[in-house]
């Protein structure tokens, strides 16, 4: 047979009939013939295949109206958080940074959505890509605050929003020039701090506290005694479904893995294991000597 003789080209397995009947009706006895088989090939040589495939696939006008109907409710769906914080948002820069900035790369139905006390500074050169809505200057539980959200992305930057980003009152997110911050469905508590140096990526469903700071830099740099510097920029991971508890720092180089919770008033520099709860008791002692830091 000449299937016989393609052992490398394809997969073989022997079935009896039985089994090759279960999924394929077809294979057991011919399909039934439609009412309309006999007109539409009629209407085929008669006006041809095209017009023929647009005759017979048309949908009714019921059945139009039903699927523009289900995709009015999606969309709206996706606009209902932003119709329920209108009272709060500045609408001149939604309005900017959602339609005029050209560094902003939105999907389709996602937004900035700077609420009123937002400063924002996108640079012309930076990339911000927008996948899901990001709320500024925002905190669910106080309709008003007083205090004044920041955020920046500097010359090269890259700041990607793959899901719903809440930064609450007091914030400053800030990506440094050439650096890479990446979101994914992300709340934070007031006075939060995310410095981006070098690169920071944040999964889904993560949390952080009042007073957080996560760095991936010293930002100023350090020299030993023969000018060679000592402080180079780390990456900073923070996985999937992870809670930073108040006044916490993560700091450069650090990686929390997936479920893991770090306790109010802790400091991260290094590894945190999945699923574990991380407690650090900070210590006062000295870890080197015979340096020079410049600002």
């Amino acid at each position: 047979m000449f299937v016989d003789s393609l052992p490398n080209c394809i997969y073989l397995e022997r079935r009896n009939i039985d089994e090759v009947g279960k999924g394929n009706a077809a294979y057991m006895e011919a399909a039934p013939k439609p009412d309309s088989r006999n007109a539409f090939f009629e209407a085929v040589e008669t006006i041809g295949l095209e017009k023929t495939v647009k005759a017979y696939s048309s949908r009714s006008l019921q059945e139009r109206l039903s699927r523009k109907k289900k995709i009015f409710k999606v969309i709206f769906r996706r606009f209902v958080p932003i119709y329920r914080e209108r009272k709060r948002i500045d609408w001149i820069k939604f309005i900017k940074y959602n339609y005029f900035c050209k560094a902003v790369d939105r999907e389709k139905d996602a937004f900035i959505v700077p609420c009123r006390g937002s400063a924002l500074d996108i640079s012309k050169n930076a990339k911000v890509i927008v996948r899901g809505n990001v709320f500024l200057n925002y905190y669910p539980c106080y309709k008003r605050g007083s205090q004044t959200t920041l955020f920046n992305v500097r010359d090269n930057a890259v700041f990607i929003a793959n899901n719903r980003v809440e930064i609450s009152y007091g914030n400053t997110i800030s990506v440094g020039e050439n650096a890479h911050l990446e979101m994914g469905y992300f709340f934070t508590g007031v006075n939060a701090n995310v410095i981006c140096h070098h690169k920071i990526i944040i999964g889904n469903r993560v949390m952080i506290g009042r007073d957080v700071c996560i760095f991936d830099s010293d930002y100023h740099d350090i020299y030993n005694t023969e000018g060679g510097k000592i402080n180079d920029d780390k990456a900073v991971v923070i996985e999937d479904n992870v809670w930073i508890g108040a006044r916490s720092m993560v700091l450069k180089g650090s990686h929390i893995n997936a479920g893991a919770i770090v306790s109010a008033n802790s400091m991260v520099m290094g590894n945190v294991e999945e699923n574990r709860v991380f407690i650090n008791k900070r210590e006062s002692r000295s870890i080197g000597g015979n340096i020079l830091w410049k600002r």
